[in-house]
């Protein structure tokens, strides 16, 4: 298994999502650039949090690609076209 999709309750994963003012989604992102938005505290326990690690941990398993996205956008994302992208590797 290369690609691993999981389904929230939000359609991506936002930068800052904490502060309302400075909500940023993300289409596309790398482990690193996750890793040191967890060690900022980006991710609480009971939100983002467990479902980046899901991601991290599978990447750095030998998967290739994660999305994070709304269930009803699951089609979308396996064409690329919604949630996250969590690459393991930048194009």
């Amino acid at each position: 298994v290369k690609h691993m999709y999981i389904t929230t309750g939000v359609d991506a994963i936002y930068r800052d999502y904490l502060d309302k003012d400075k909500r940023m989604r993300l289409a596309e992102v790398t482990p690193a650039q996750l890793r040191e938005m967890a060690a900022s505290g980006q991710f609480p326990p009971g939100s983002m949090g467990p479902k980046v690690e899901a991601a991290l941990y599978f990447l750095e398993r030998g998967g290739e690609q994660a999305v994070i996205c709304h269930p009803e956008a699951l089609l979308e994302a396996f064409e690329g076209r919604a949630g996250t992208r969590i690459l393991k590797e930048t194009r």
